[in-house]
């Protein structure tokens, strides 16, 4: 560095002291100190190691899969939610249901239901489907 350049990086130095105030310097330590103070934090939490575990994802292409797929999990996930509360309102409406009174007469009534032969057909076919997929159903 030469000796102008040295005057010239004093005469910033000197002007930006002159435009400092005290109260804008106690500003920029206050938010320096929380800075560190939140990255001790994160480091102290751990967060290094989900930096490491996503550029292990990153680096074996993990991770890209992982975000393409994530919005088919999600819609999955909203079926799955959807097949479970079906479940709990099938539960509750049978429970309150009152009884049948049984017979020969009653079963042919509601196998000869189109809405029984329906959903059966679908059950039917939910477990076609699981057994092609290697469920053990």
């Amino acid at each position: 560095m030469d000796q102008t350049q040295v005057l010239e990086l004093e005469g910033v130095v000197s002007a930006a002291r002159d435009s400092l105030t005290d109260e804008m310097v106690g500003r920029i330590a206050e938010t320096v100190a929380a800075g560190f103070s939140l990255l001790d934090r994160l480091n102290r939490g751990g967060a290094f190691r989900i930096v490491q575990a996503l550029e292990r994802l990153e680096a074996s292409g993990s991770l890209e899969r992982l975000a393409s797929s994530l919005p088919l999990a999600l819609e999955r996930l909203d079926t799955v939610t959807g097949l479970l509360e079906s479940l709990e309102a099938a539960s509750r409406e049978t429970a309150a249901a009152p009884p049948s009174t049984g017979g020969i007469g009653n079963m042919w009534k509601l196998l000869t239901d189109s809405d029984t032969q329906q959903t059966l057909r679908f059950l039917l076919s939910v477990g076609r489907h699981m057994r092609s997929r290697g469920s053990k159903v």
